[in-house]
């Protein structure tokens, strides 16, 4: 049987045990085992020796076992509830157990209960949930409000006793009765507090209240997360609108494609970082690595966004800055659900079912216009020939033998010497064209493509622990057929107080994927579905798959897989990935703690392709064989992490002080393999790697990194009112060589509590006011490995007795590589209004980063093309604003709307002659964002030759653009007045950075009803569409965009956007231009949620907690003018080009769920 299905079987047998082991290790108190021998001995000393074997500790008064008897018993290692029941069976006395704490009483002690009633006090709703603790005569007693707001303690003593309630969110309130009948009701109303104030944000090595943080942070909670996600597969991707300051950029609309994370600008812009944060879940780094393999798969997918309690964005450098170097970029940390103490067990389950379709496909002509666009083509590269414009004997080698197969062309009149310069054109030669009616982009469509998850979970605690279990499936196909992703994942944590000095936790998690997917995304121009011509039928009359004729491409009889073939490949990525960390914390004297943690992440993965000779191009015009292929990679690596850190809070009177130290050590490993077979005796069935007749290539790696750090923090308050942190790294890696191993990353910030001042008390309307100043500086490890060192690599053309030789690697190392280090300034202001029902954040903050990786100039005697070096400085500067408000805020109704907003200008300050890709040239700018892209202004549609002509006149080569150049081409405009249009004439036209973007979160909640919808926008970026410059560059066989057909130059319409289409396009219309640039800018419908929660007297009769049903569609709506298939993948492509990313469309989706816990 298959090897991973055994490793899943061990995987899973393993958690399962792993579950009962620790479920038994919470219930443990309730099954210990005592030996006790006596013989007329008091009741007394036999509880004494009770409460030495075990756990319990018993409360009573001395005069209640004045009047008890000797207790004679032996026994051995028997259930201490059991040897209980003996010894107190024949005494007048009674015991209550509580948690850990058994009560004694006399049987004829007067009894009464304390119950009660707790409402909130804006709109008199109970309140579930409420912590209620009661203390007198010697009892301290917990317990907790039910649906209804009510709580009982049942059995007490009559006396005095202390009540308190507490909840989070609301302020801790407290009062005193006197219990002297059978019932004492007490009824309490609980008052809001500013639950942001009090609400715990996770930070680096830590966690504060928000009131006391001074960097900027943004936090996400479970609500406002399910409300952006719709069955999503990602949390990354479900992001974006949600935080101010952090961009989110989908890749793709593919099952489990990344989502791009990029906060606060661009640090690094050419083969430095990857620009993507730190992730960190449950404790344990998580980076995607520049070199990282599989990326059509995310790493990320195995984190089920229903398992996630909180995600905390750290934003600025003295938020970031103790991670040193690895928060260049910010920092994303995910809590997940570990359970909570002193709540009762819930096993909750939910199911969701999803269908999917595209937001948008292309509309590619039928065969109608299909055959009509050729003849376009035909007839203006007919008429360029005669006019002039086309040298007829470049094209009577170019052009004409491919014109020749569709179309009808007589020759008029030659050069004497057999060579045609002029022709006719009498139509098209409808032997070129096949029988079908193909629509490509409806024929590989998944329609109503499903998506379902099923997530199972256990989450509860007693007094001294808390335990949770998580088990999740989710089944996504594509949106395309042969395309699809399973996971499988499961995850237990818990926490334990041993006693009170120590406590310890451990979470663990497994999670298996499964991609699987066909020809990879279309990349090439001429296998795109929609530029595939339509009159091909996908199978052939035997029943096979069709090819397409390609020659009219490359000028020979090449055929041509068709999209469906492609499609028919057998690919698919899997990986199994593991996240365990385990800590403990020591209390040696009051408030001093040693904590221990150690991590543990282990990404392994594979993939393997193969490709039947059907689903491949056939180049054997060229002498290339046709092959069966099969293509297999691994790769597994690991990250181990471990941390010790000295914690000390200190208070005194208006005086608070936290010092905390601590020492990291990192450990990442690497390692994998590639294989190439091919030559296989069919493609169904003898398709493994031992049925090939050859194996072609080969290839392994292996990397180890180290990163070893000490960090620290020191913390003041005083008065709860002035604010002062400060934050230190050094980071010692081995990516860099000797003497530039070792950097350093310091930050501090302040805040003042304006509120807290006395000239703020009279203004009741300002619940709290918080001014924030930091700064810092962060570094970036993450790039390639050892950029400093000399490797060896296997040669591809070098050979050695007819196999591959190993030789130098051509990359020139460079020892003097350095860390890239940021500084930031960041100015916060935090605000919450009219009883809290407006809050806001604002920030402004400036980074410049120094000494970005880029590949620097090399002379050609070296040898080599690249050679990196830290030469590039680049500079970002913004703006954040965050807004909520309580619309409407009832008993029964409440509407509560957010927004948020961020600017971010990124400059390229310094190149410092940086050896750029020439096809990216135009992309890195100084002076200009990343992404930046210059191209040509076009000034009109020449629609006379007398104005060609006077131009090329004028001109002092003879030709104003160039010899092509006739009526329906386009006319650019001559920048620097030369009279020539050549390169000097570009200027920028495009950036694909927005000017701002954000989002828009409301929720409404009616009842039992809860409504959210989600708004994400972006304004002011600008792109390239390759697409559409592809098609004018007139590539005969071709199919264009509905977009091109109906709007290109034509006499009859000579207002069009698009120039003529030319065969090869000889007037250079498809050079790029501002009539190729569209606007990116998008608002977009991004999630709608409904949901009903049935009420409780319903859930009380069938023994139910919650019984939720649920509705949901995300990306309902776009408005946008990007005729691309979604403005958002463009955004993905930032640091790369400007141009569009359309293989793979977006999904519209609408969900059905279930939820149900007991």
């Amino acid at each position: 049987m298959n090897k991973n299905y055994f490793n899943h079987v061990r995987w899973y047998l393993t958690l399962l045990l792993l579950t009962a082991f620790f479920i038994q290790f919470s219930l443990a108190g309730y099954a210990q085992k005592v030996t006790i021998e006596v013989h007329n001995s008091s009741l007394k000393s036999v509880i004494q020796q009770l409460e030495r074997q075990s756990s319990y500790r018993f409360l009573y008064a001395d005069e209640v076992l004045k009047n008890t008897i000797p207790v004679t018993i032996s026994r051995q290692r028997i259930n201490f509830k059991d040897v209980l029941n003996e010894i107190f069976e024949t005494q007048p006395l009674q015991i209550q157990i509580q948690d850990k704490t058994i009560i004694i009483k006399s049987k004829e002690q007067q009894l009464g209960a304390v119950s009660g009633n707790i409402r909130q006090s804006e709109n008199n709703a109970p309140m579930r949930g409420v912590t209620v603790k009661i203390v007198g005569k010697g009892l301290d007693l917990i317990t907790m409000s039910d649906d209804t707001g009510s709580f009982i303690f049942a059995e007490l003593p009559y006396g005095t006793y202390q009540l308190s309630y507490s909840y989070i969110g609301y302020f801790t309130t407290a009062s005193l009765i006197v219990l002297d009948r059978a019932n004492v009701n007490q009824m309490m109303k609980m008052t809001v507090a500013d639950a942001k104030l009090d609400q715990v944000v996770i930070i680096g090595y830590g966690s504060k209240q928000q009131k006391d943080i001074t960097s900027a942070v943004s936090s996400i909670d479970q609500q406002k997360l399910a409300d952006f996600s719709n069955n999503a597969a990602t949390f990354e991707s479900v992001l974006g609108g949600a935080v101010k300051g952090v961009m989110v950029t989908q890749n793709s609309g593919a099952p489990g494609a990344t989502a791009k994370l990029n906060i606060r600008g661009i640090t690094s812009p050419l083969s430095g970082s990857t620009n993507e944060p730190l992730y960190v879940i449950d404790g344990v780094p998580f980076f995607i690595e520049p070199s990282a393999d599989f990326p059509t798969i995310n790493p990320l997918v195995n984190i089920p966004v229903s398992e996630i309690e909180s995600i905390d964005i750290l934003k600025d450098a003295a938020a970031t800055a103790i991670y040193g170097s690895r928060g260049a970029n910010g920092v994303v940390i995910v809590k997940t659900n570990r359970g909570k103490k002193n709540k009762p067990f819930i096993i909750a389950a939910d199911y969701t079912q999803s269908i999917s379709n595209p937001t948008k496909m292309y509309s590619p002509l039928s065969v109608e216009h299909f055959k009509e666009a050729q003849k376009i083509i035909i007839q203006n590269t007919i008429d360029g020939i005669n006019n002039g414009k086309i040298d007829p004997y470049e094209a009577y080698y170019n052009q004409i033998p491919a014109m020749e197969i569709m179309g009808k062309l007589t020759p008029l009149e030659d050069d004497g010497f057999g060579t045609p310069l002029t022709y006719r054109f009498d139509g098209l030669n409808e032997g070129a064209f096949y029988d079908g009616h193909t629509d490509w982009t409806k024929l590989i469509r998944n329609k109503n493509a499903r998506t379902s998850q099923f997530n199972v979970s256990l989450n509860g605690g007693s007094e001294s622990s808390n335990l949770a279990f998580n088990f999740n499936a989710f089944d996504q196909e594509g949106l395309y057929i042969n395309n699809g992703l399973k996971r499988y994942s499961s995850r237990i944590a818990f926490d334990s107080d041993i006693n009170k000095r120590l406590k310890v936790g451990a979470s663990l998690s497994y999670a298996y994927s499964r991609l699987k997917y066909g020809q990879q995304l279309f990349s090439e121009g001429q296998t795109k579905p929609w530029l595939v011509r339509p009159d091909v039928s996908a199978y052939d009359n035997a029943g096979n798959f069709s090819s397409i004729d390609g020659t009219l491409m490359y000028g020979a009889p090449v055929l041509l897989a068709n999209p469906l073939a492609q499609l028919n490949n057998r690919g698919a990525n899997h990986i199994n990935q593991f996240l365990g960390a385990a800590y403990a914390t020591y209390e040696f004297v009051k408030n001093l703690k040693l904590h221990t943690d150690i991590s543990v992440a282990s990404y392994n993965g594979g993939a393997q392709i193969f490709s039947p000779t059907y689903a491949q191009d056939d180049f054997s015009a060229y002498g290339s064989n046709l092959y069966a292929t099969l293509n297999t990679n691994t790769s597994n690596n690991s990250n181990t992490s471990l941390n010790f850190r000295l914690d000390y809070d200190w208070k005194k009177e208006q005086h608070q002080l936290y010092i905390m130290v601590g020492m990291g050590f990192d450990r990442y490993k690497n390692s994998g393999e590639s294989h190439s077979y091919e030559e296989f005796p069919d493609n169904e069935i003898l398709t493994d790697p031992g049925s090939a007749a050859r194996d072609i290539y080969f290839n392994y790696f292996r990397t180890d990194q180290g990163l070893n750090s000490i960090y620290s923090r020191l913390s003041y308050k005083f008065q709860d009112r002035y604010l002062a942190e400060a934050n230190f790294r050094t980071d010692e890696s081995s990516k860099f060589g000797p003497g530039n191993k070792r950097a350093y990353f310091p930050s501090l910030s302040l805040g003042w509590r304006i509120n807290k001042e006395q000239f703020m008390y009279d203004i009741d309307w300002v619940n709290d006011l918080k001014l924030r100043l930091s700064w810092g500086n962060t570094g970036s490890t993450n790039i390639a490995n050892f950029l400093y060192r000399q490797f060896f690599v296997r040669g591809s053309n070098d050979l050695w007795g007819g196999k591959p030789a190993i030789v130098l690697d051509p990359n020139v190392p460079n020892r003097n590589v350095k860390w890239e280090k940021t500084r930031e300034y960041n100015t916060g202001l935090d605000f919450s209004l009219f009883k809290n029902r407006l809050t806001g954040s604002f920030d402004i903050y400036d980074r410049y980063t120094t000494g970005a990786l880029a590949p620097a100039p090399v002379p050609l005697e070296a040898g080599s093309n690249t050679y990196y070096a830290n030469i590039i400085d680049m500079s970002n500067t913004g703006l954040e604003l965050e807004l909520g408000y309580d619309i409407i805020k009832k008993q029964d109704f409440n509407w509560k709307l957010s927004f948020n907003i961020a600017r971010n200008k990124n400059k390229i300050e310094k190149l410092h002659g940086a050896n750029i890709n020439q096809y990216a040239v135009d992309s890195y700018l100084e002076g200009y964002p990343a992404g930046t892209r210059k191209g040509y202004l076009v000034e009109k549609i020449f629609n006379n030759q007398e104005e060609i002509d006077l131009l090329n006149s004028q001109s002092p080569t003879g030709y104003y653009q160039n010899i092509a150049t006739g009526i329906g081409d386009y006319k650019y405009q001559d920048l620097n007045d030369d009279g020539v249009i050549n390169t000097d004439d570009r200027t920028v036209i495009a950036t694909a950075q927005p000017k701002y973007f954000g989002g828009i979160y409301n929720r409404l909640n009616y009842k039992n009803f809860n409504l959210s919808f989600v708004f994400q926008y972006s304004k002011g970026a600008k792109a390239i569409m390759d697409d559409f410059q592809n098609s004018l560059f007139g590539i005969l066989g071709q199919n264009l965009n509905q977009e091109i057909y109906n709007d290109m130059w034509s006499p009859e319409d000579t207002d069009a956007h698009f120039a003529k289409i030319t065969y090869y396009d000889p007037a250079a219309n498809s050079r790029t231009s501002d009539r190729l640039v569209y606007e990116t800018s998008f608002l977009r419908l991004k999630n709608i949620s409904l949901s009903y929660t049935l009420p409780k007297d319903c859930l009380q009769k069938w023994k139910m907690n919650q019984i939720t049903v649920s509705a949901s569609a995300s990306n309902l709506w776009t408005g946008t003018k990007w005729p691309g298939l979604d403005p958002e993948f463009v955004g993905s492509s930032i640091v790369s080009n400007t141009s569009s990313n359309d293989s793979y469309p977006m999904s519209k989706t609408f969900s059905l769920g279930l939820k149900a816990s007991f």
